[in-house]
């Protein structure tokens, strides 16, 4: 399988369907790189204020990475409801069950990226 030219990924071999990371969009551009704005250190007790709801920005965490995934929420190919029942939590277990490849950890997340979990700081139960 080749690249397809109008998904910019930067892999020449894509081993799932573009189309099943990114439910109808068909230039990743279209979402601002966050990864380029300021970074901040988060702790795990304010994450549950970003839920999505009123207003409010939706975050996940991968790997201690935090991403503000807000304008992505709706184009999830596996459903708006995966992000939405884990916002402000760690889905770096349930990526990786559902079969993710890595390039989604290395090159889909990096562009939602706002901060990361202070290194002291431990999740909450």
């Amino acid at each position: 399988m080749s690249r397809r030219a109008d998904f910019p990924w930067p892999h020449s071999f894509i081993p799932i369907n573009p189309q099943s990371v990114l439910k109808g969009v068909e230039n990743f551009e279209r979402f601002l790189d966050k990864s380029q704005l300021e970074q901040r250190n988060f702790k795990w007790r304010e994450l549950p204020y970003y839920d999505g709801r009123g207003g409010r920005p939706l975050y996940v965490v991968s790997d201690g990475a935090v991403y503000d995934v807000t304008e992505f929420v709706n184009f999830h190919a596996g459903g708006d409801h995966h992000l939405r029942n884990n916002a402000g939590k760690d889905v770096t277990r349930l990526m990786r069950a559902a079969g993710m490849p890595d390039y989604v950890f290395t090159d889909v997340l990096k562009r939602f990226k706002v901060g990361k979990i202070a290194s002291e700081d431990k999740p909450t139960s």
